[in-house]
């Protein structure tokens, strides 16, 4: 016996045409009448069994019966939900650890980076409170004080002459940020001149 002779054959008029099927296979026939459709169907069906042998992907031979999704049962369409459910769950979870494990790659690498900078700013200003810090913090106020290490009052002059051609450059937009900070009362209100 053919084991495509088990599968479910539909039957159905179309445009005047009778046609018989076998939709999970996608194996159709059209003819005048139903004995001829479905003689028709059958001869393909013998063709397609002389060709194809049905074997699942273990290898093992199968019934058509057992593809047909109509007949399988609520139970099956579970345990198929449930193994699809878990194969996404662990490859999300198997995304979340990799990229986890490279963040903190980055984050060690990043730290790494930044330790020798950060002991050369601990050994110049000390402990980080107490008597040493504040020791060191006072000795470079004294230092930038003192006269001795003063500019030229040529020195002076430029650099008071550039600073004035930068404030004159930036007061438009300096002015324009100001406003946006000020309370809407404030900003109605013209200012005075005093």
């Amino acid at each position: 016996m053919n084991p495509l002779d088990e599968c479910e054959v539909t039957i159905r008029r179309q445009d005047g045409k009778i046609i018989a099927g076998v939709p999970e296979l996608n194996l159709f026939a059209s003819a005048d009448t139903v004995d001829a459709a479905i003689e028709l169907l059958a001869e393909k069906k013998r063709q397609l069994a002389d060709h194809v042998r049905p074997v699942d992907a273990l290898g093992r031979h199968f019934s058509p019966k057992q593809q047909n999704p109509t007949r399988g049962s609520a139970l099956n369409d579970i345990q198929r939900f449930a193994i699809k459910s878990a194969i996404a769950a662990a490859a999300v979870a198997l995304c979340i650890v990799v990229i986890e494990y490279e963040v903190e790659e980055v984050i060690d690498h990043t730290a790494a980076q930044f330790e020798p900078i950060m002991h050369r700013i601990a050994a110049r200003i000390g402990s980080t409170g107490g008597k040493r810090f504040w020791t060191t913090i006072g000795n470079d106020i004294e230092r930038y004080a003192d006269s001795r290490n003063d500019l030229t009052e040529d020195k002076k002059a430029l650099l008071l002459k550039d600073i004035r051609v930068i404030v004159e450059r930036w007061r438009p937009f300096v002015a324009e940020a100001a406003r946006l900070f000020q309370n809407p009362d404030e900003a109605s209100v013209p200012q005075q001149a005093k």
